[in-house]
């Protein structure tokens, strides 16, 4: 109960502070934002293992990990799977100077 209170009067206050300068008018910075890049990416593979990729194409390495989407000739896979020279297509996300893979799509026809 005395969390609802909590979180009830802090919104109050919040939007109160709206016209006032917002968060900043209550002696609160902002909090950072942090430049989020989806793009997607097509090549051969390099090399792959368990934590990153490396396109033939591509000249930063991409990590990967438990949140990363693979499948291998539509099957669910693991990145260290996927031999150099298969071709692929890759979702990468690049935030705060990061580049991960949301997805690796993976063919060996």
């Amino acid at each position: 109960m005395r969390t609802l209170w909590t979180t009830a009067a802090l919104g109050l206050m919040l939007t109160a502070c709206k016209g006032e300068g917002g968060l900043e008018g209550l002696g609160i910075a902002e909090p950072a934002k942090v430049e989020q890049k989806q793009t997607e990416v097509m090549g051969k593979i390099a090399r792959a293992t368990s934590s990153e990729i490396q396109l033939e194409n591509h000249p930063q390495p991409v990590k990967v990990d438990s949140s990363t989407q693979v499948t291998l000739d539509g099957r669910t896979a693991s990145a260290d799977q996927i031999r150099p020279g298969t071709q692929v297509r890759v979702s990468i996300r690049t935030e705060a100077g990061e580049t991960r893979a949301t997805r690796i799509e993976a063919k060996t026809d």
